[in-house]
């Protein structure tokens, strides 16, 4: 385009030495294409984008984070005329950290057409961008003039994580509510009012677990019952957005949190164990505890935290949830965090709500991190390192 202007800035100051040097008829004509040339094609152009339209489709995206957001766009153009050349502009901000930048499409548009556009855009963390198409920039056949034309249109895109596996454990702890009709399916208990799971016949198996009707139809032996352990909804995952907005690694914090709170409730979603996530809510300004029994419900409570902010002022999830947890016990309080110092620890082995406190905290490199003192039996620290939540899991007991 500046390539274009330049050449025709040359054919300008061409036709007027040849004028000056050559006063004929010729040169004249040759003067006066040059000069009204640029305005026959802006106002070409000017009429034909009366009837260019751009517009993003969907107003709502989800993708999982690493797959990239495919934004779709239709660019619509009535005219009988094509565009030789249009850039598109859009806008997409972070809604964790409010940064904001810039990507532009170009292309060309045919007469009297609709076409689809898809364009990628790289989601390497989790959490909610906003996406605009403000403007849309026209060019002449000859990309010497332009025309501008703003536009209001707009998407969110929401970038899930991605819930990588976990090979933890299930505390004991959890199970000690014999009058739940919430059953575990990784472990076996007592509970007869529902069957576990059913297996061949060991030396000391009680006789009133055997199945007989199944038995019965089977030569290989007898088939026992296991019955199923009631579990209690006791466990809080507790989420301190803790991360400097201005930080050059303020997604990665996040991220690496909202990862955690997302693993672990859904590897209790899963085992049907039904738990709490609490956190700070900055829309709100109070402390959000939700009850979680489903990936639905999970779901839910991850919108809101994408509506968050984050914060640096004080650890605000773990303040208001100290006043708020006022009555019932957890077995398990499972506090995830990116700040951590001795007198944070002090405060957590005084809760006395909590059987057990498992602090999850994101460090930038587990070997190099260091850690305050720990001095109390109740409170264990676990390190995770940035995007390495799945590994620095494994083996945890929930």
């Amino acid at each position: 385009m500046i390539k274009m202007k330049f050449f025709y800035f040359l054919l300008l100051i061409g036709s007027i030495i040849f004028y000056l040097m050559f006063c004929s008829e010729l040169s004249f004509i040759t003067l006066c294409f040059a000069i009204l040339l640029p305005i026959l094609l802006f106002t070409v152009l000017f009429f034909t984008s009366k009837g260019v339209e751009a517009d993003i489709v969907g107003r709502n995206i989800a993708e999982y984070k690493g797959a990239g957001i495919t934004l779709r766009i239709t660019v619509k153009n009535r005219s009988p005329l094509p565009i030789s050349n249009a850039e598109l502009e859009i806008h997409y901000t972070n809604v964790f950290n409010g940064e904001s930048e810039k990507a532009f499409i170009v292309m060309p548009i045919a007469a009297k057409s609709n076409e689809l556009l898809e364009f990628t855009l790289n989601a390497d963390y989790c959490g909610k961008i906003l996406l605009s198409l403000t403007k849309i920039r026209l060019y002449d056949m000859l990309n010497i003039t332009h025309i501008t034309r703003r536009i209001d249109s707009s998407a969110a895109a929401v970038i899930l994580p991605s819930g990588g596996k976990i090979d933890a454990e299930i505390s004991a702890r959890v199970f000690l509510d014999s009058e739940s009709d919430v059953f575990s399916h990784v472990k076996g208990g007592d509970d007869p009012s529902e069957v576990f799971d059913l297996r061949e016949y060991s030396e000391g198996d009680k006789l009133n677990r055997i199945h007989w009707k199944l038995s019965s139809k089977l030569s290989s032996g007898f088939v026992v019952k296991e019955y199923s352990m009631p579990i209690s909804a006791s466990v809080l995952i507790l989420t301190e957005l803790f991360a400097d907005k201005s930080g050059s690694r303020c997604l990665e914090i996040v991220d690496t949190l909202i990862e955690c709170t997302y693993t672990l409730s859904d590897f209790l979603c899963k085992n049907r164990m039904e738990h709490f996530i609490g956190f700070y809510s900055s829309v709100t300004s109070d402390y959000v505890k939700k009850k979680i029994t489903s990936e639905e419900e999970l779901s839910l409570i991850l919108g809101h935290i994408y509506e968050c902010k984050p914060y640096v002022l004080r650890t605000f999830a773990l303040d208001y949830s100290l006043k708020a947890e006022t009555f019932g016990r957890y077995s398990h309080i499972i506090y995830i965090t990116s700040t951590l110092s001795e007198k944070t620890l002090m405060r957590l082995s005084d809760f006395d709500r909590a059987e057990v406190i498992t602090v999850l905290y994101a460090v930038a490199d587990v070997s190099t991190a260091i850690l305050p003192e720990n001095t109390s039996e109740k409170v264990r620290i676990i390190p995770v390192r940035y995007g390495e939540v799945s590994n620095c899991l494994a083996g945890m007991e929930v």
